[in-house]
């Protein structure tokens, strides 16, 4: 009887051990799409593996595009186009690398796409655990951070006066 005792409690005190160590759920592109339309999203299909929600706060409507990526899933808006580094304004630039660090775990960083500087705003949260309440909350928070940092990046003289 001991031993059929013993082997009970082992498995109860191991099992937990063992589930932890399983990979994570995977959450592809059509679950993520499908997860956001049912919090009462509509979507665009980007292509390349983004797709897109609009969502409002504040009377502005901010389009996020969004996709799934191995333990992540990326949220992430293009803001504005921006003249080439020689003639940015270096001043708002370090304002944006300063937000980085009090939006985290999301920031800006800037990109070449078909040839046109643009600023972009960027929030990942981990896959593992990413069921409809996280990602709205990873949405919404996305939102947000572009809310509070609009007077960052919106109708900013990026180049500098002359």
């Amino acid at each position: 009887m001991r031993p059929l005792l013993f082997a009970c409690l082992a498995a109860l005190v191991l099992a937990p051990i063992a589930r932890a160590d399983e990979p994570a759920a995977s959450v592809g592109q059509v679950d993520l799409v499908e997860k956001i339309r049912n919090l009462g999203y509509e979507t665009s299909d980007l292509g390349r593996g983004w797709n897109v929600v609009q969502v409002s706060r504040d009377g502005t409507d901010y389009p996020v595009a969004f996709k799934a990526e191995g333990d992540w899933i990326r949220f992430e808006t293009f803001l504005t186009e921006l003249p080439d580094a020689e003639n940015t304004v270096s001043a708002r630039l370090s304002e944006l690398l300063a937000a980085n660090g009090r939006m985290r775990p999301a920031g800006f960083y800037v990109d070449t796409l078909e040839g046109v500087r643009r600023l972009i705003y960027s929030r990942s949260i981990p896959v593992r655990g990413a069921g409809a309440i996280e990602i709205r909350r990873g949405l919404e928070a996305a939102v947000g951070d572009m809310a509070g940092s609009k007077t960052l990046w919106q109708n900013v003289q990026w180049t500098p006066e002359r």
